[in-house]
């Protein structure tokens, strides 16, 4: 679940700790990218599996 789109996003600086909390940093970050403008985004893993990219409110996120 994405954070409402007019919180906002503060991203840790910590470490974290298991899947769903990886997910939710990306989450929080791509929120983050959208409400500052962020010009490029890099993603880079070997496969992705772990990532929430394929969830729809993460999409729509990013077209907001």
């Amino acid at each position: 679940m994405l954070p409402e789109p007019a919180a906002s996003i503060v991203l840790p600086s910590t470490r974290f700790a298991g899947r769903e909390a990886f997910a939710q940093l990306v989450r929080d970050a791509l929120v983050a990218a959208v409400q500052q403008d962020w010009r490029e985004i890099f993603f880079c893993d070997a496969s992705f599996e772990d990532w929430p990219l394929h969830e729809e409110a993460v999409a729509d996120a990013l077209y907001a």
